[in-house]
């Protein structure tokens, strides 16, 4: 028994003088400093202007791509930052003088098109005076990518797992024929040429501008949704919540007049995500007092 107690203690005494060497910079001793450099992964290329923090210190990355950070006290965590970016390793703990502390850089995609992987699940609900209450839901994801001399081109899928809502989405559909073939079969291709995306039918159609990015109030935004591709116009950022999360978005919307229906629709885009939340709000104008109403809202979406 006093040999068992005897080797706690020593292994307590040995955690002890641990933590005592790596606070010996902290609170209780001198400052230090750390610096280092963020990379475009797999690359030498540095990333410039990426926002460096440690605790209440932050700096910016020159155009190398280096930093260095002053005056720390106490072990800490450092972690990297810039619009349009991911870094790895998330964070670094440190807790005391270090030169060679690297974070690798991962570019994001403005429309969320970051591999043949990335997957959109929505949720769906539809409301009317003339028929009860549906559910259902969409799934978007991309198939395959391929690139081209010129563009980097994305093979989408798109599916609805509710009969009755893909029926209500297929009527909403048929009243816009000329829109309709831009999605038929369920599957389509977005282009990426530049800071530009288009919508594709097929490979060889002509394209429908989408985006160029970034968005800004007034640009037009194109997108499809329920089958149909609407164009939009962004309004305002807003703050939004829906089962994914809360995002930053661009709200954009539009209205359009078909025979006796008005559409106001309207889009909730996230830079880096892509649509987060739909609505069409579709009103019957020819005095029957008809109202409907598609909400479609983002659940998960993985890169």
């Amino acid at each position: 028994m006093k040999r068992h107690r005897h080797g706690l203690l020593l292994t307590l005494a040995i955690g002890m003088l641990l933590v005592i060497a790596l606070t010996a910079t902290g609170c209780n001793g001198k400052p230090y400093s750390v610096s280092g450099r963020v990379t475009v992964k797999g690359t030498d290329v540095g990333i410039a202007n990426a926002t460096v923090a440690c605790g209440m210190h932050t700096v910016l990355t020159d155009s190398s791509g280096y930093w260095r950070i002053t005056d720390i006290h106490g072990p800490t965590a450092i972690s990297v930052a810039k619009e349009g970016w991911k870094f790895e390793p998330a964070s670094i703990q440190v807790f005391g003088d270090t030169t060679d502390t690297g974070f690798q850089a991962i570019e994001l995609d403005y429309r969320g098109l970051c591999s043949d992987s990335s997957q959109w699940y929505y949720d769906v609900e539809v409301t009317s005076t003339e028929q009860p209450d549906m559910s259902g839901w969409i799934a978007l994801c991309v198939t395959s990518v391929e690139q081209e001399a010129r563009r980097t081109l994305f093979h989408m899928s798109w599916e609805t797992g509710s009969d009755m809502v893909q029926d209500s989405l297929r009527d909403l559909a048929a009243r816009f024929p000329g829109a309709k073939a831009a999605s038929e079969g369920y599957d389509y291709f977005i282009a990426r040429q530049g800071i530009a995306y288009y919508l594709l039918p097929d490979r060889g159609s002509t394209p429908i501008f989408m985006l160029s990015r970034p968005l800004y109030e007034g640009a037009a935004y194109t997108d499809i949704v329920v089958e149909v591709p609407f164009e939009f116009i962004a309004r305002s950022k807003e703050e939004v919540t829906v089962p994914a999360g809360t995002f930053s978005t661009w709200y954009c919307t539009n209205s359009l007049t078909d025979d006796d229906m008005t559409y106001l629709v309207s889009a909730w885009f996230a830079p880096y995500v892509g649509p987060v939340k739909y609505m069409i709000e579709m009103t019957d104008t020819s005095g029957s007092g008809a109202h409907g109403c598609i909400a479609v809202t983002l659940r998960s979406y993985s890169e």
